[in-house]
């Protein structure tokens, strides 16, 4: 059990006890004095941090800048170099091309013209056997084509073919000398697609051909629109690698059907 008081009853009326009085008040003058020369050397010291700081994000920002300036010169001087190097690779480009294109000449449906030249879906497999050596069935080419967004269909025009063909040299792991050539000729393709593909986003935008083709000057706007059209085949304002790599040939001189 606890003791019970009973509390000290309050007088009505009764003022309040003022408050306790400051610390500082009940510091002398030459302390106050002393305690004020104390916040101003805290003052000056934060404000000294401050501008340090500063200071250093400014030239953390400097150094940022000028890193994105150069690797942007870097970028646009490797995509550069790189059409550069593709444009004297084009005979490879050419003999890579016409590497698929023999075979699927060969087999062409009939009725086919140069223009307009297609081949049955049941001859793809002899056709593919033809330019790779190997034989796939109809199922496992239908998989390897739907990769790069081509679908089978029952007449199958070579840009189809083409597309869809090449990634299996990209990938392939062979001695072959004939088999080499060919795969050379698509790699130098996609290397300098992703030379051009500044940001790694998979498509080319216009910006990022113009840094290739202009470097950072401005140069000829005409020009820059009627390269970048040749590329963007389906015409939605970015470049694919399909569509890169069908351009390529163009480009190279390759005069198969369209």
């Amino acid at each position: 059990m606890g003791s019970c008081q009973s509390a000290t009853p309050k007088k009505e009326n009764e003022a309040p006890l003022p408050p306790p009085p400051a610390k500082s008040a009940l510091k002398s003058p030459t302390q106050q004095a002393s305690m004020s020369d104390e916040e101003n050397e805290k003052e000056a010291a934060a404000t000294k941090l401050q501008a340090l700081a500063r200071g250093k994000q400014e030239r953390k920002r400097a150094r940022d800048q000028e890193t994105e300036r150069k690797r942007r010169t870097s970028i646009a001087s490797g995509a550069g170099n790189a059409m550069n190097a593709l444009l004297m690779r084009f005979p490879i480009v050419r003999k890579s091309f016409q590497a698929l294109f023999t075979p699927f000449q060969q087999n062409k449906s009939a009725g086919s013209t140069v223009k307009n030249m297609v081949i049955d879906k049941a001859s793809l497999s002899a056709t593919f056997a033809l330019v790779a050596k190997k034989e796939l069935s109809i199922e496992d080419l239908e998989e390897m084509f739907a990769k790069v967004q081509v679908k089978v269909e029952p007449k199958i025009k070579f840009k189809e073919f083409l597309i869809g063909t090449h990634m299996y040299f990209v990938d392939l792991i062979t001695t072959d000398v004939e088999m080499l050539e060919i795969q050379k000729g698509f790699q130098i393709i996609r290397d300098t697609f992703v030379m051009i593909d500044e940001d790694g986003g998979g498509e080319i935008t216009k910006s990022e051909l113009k840094t290739t083709l202009c470097g950072s000057g401005g140069g000829d706007a005409a020009l820059l629109d009627a390269r970048f059209q040749e590329l963007d085949l389906n015409d939605d304002k970015e470049v694919d690698v399909n569509e890169f790599l069908w351009a390529m040939g163009t480009w190279s001189g390759f005069t198969g059907e369209e």
